[in-house]
């Protein structure tokens, strides 16, 4: 007698190996199907996958400003809509505080998940943003931000814009006015 697919799951990612053993349903070959009267059974699957890791970041320091670039790449637990994946990553970044109360920044990046262990495409976000910051006491901020991210599923239609613009108060003791990134 056949059970219904039951997922039973162990997964180890360690520097770049994903190994993961789990019951699927699949699909029976069509003589063993005529001789059963069912068409789906219950296959055990074991993988491993290698995949290669990698984290680079480059900072610069100038006299009233900072520069970053950083890039990632290997295997993440997923984002709630793919188990394990292979992620891969890049930012850009510069701030610049010109005066003892004023901050500006910007942002550029993108963010890429391709599932390793489901055929589900991947998931691609292009993000970026730019804020200020105004010193108004010694501790306290104003904190002015507007984003801007657009994410794209590549096996639906499902490709999404968004925007957000922030404005509010924050609590950082010190001289040098509060840096966003």
């Amino acid at each position: 007698m056949l059970l219904k697919a039951v997922l039973l799951s162990g997964e180890v990612a360690v520097a770049g190996l994903n190994e993961r053993a789990f019951l699927a349903e699949g699909e029976l070959d069509p003589v063993i199907a005529a001789i059963l009267g069912r068409s789906t059974g219950v296959e055990a699957v074991h993988r491993i996958n290698w995949t290669p890791a990698a984290d680079v970041r480059l900072t610069r320091g100038f006299h009233h400003a900072s520069m970053g670039f950083s890039y990632t790449r290997g295997v993440s637990s997923g984002n709630g809509l793919f188990l394990t994946s292979r992620s891969e990553s890049g930012t850009f970044n510069v701030t610049y505080t010109g005066t003892r109360r004023w901050n500006v920044g910007f942002v550029a990046g993108y963010i890429s998940l391709g599932s390793m262990l489901q055929n589900l495409g991947k998931d691609t976000a292009f993000y970026g943003g730019t804020g200020a910051t105004y010193n108004l006491t010694r501790s306290f901020h104003l904190i002015a931000r507007y984003d801007y991210r657009n994410v794209d599923f590549q096996q639906s239609t499902l490709q999404r814009a968004s925007y957000r613009g922030s404005f509010g108060i924050g609590f950082s003791p010190g001289d040098v006015p509060l840096s966003l990134w």
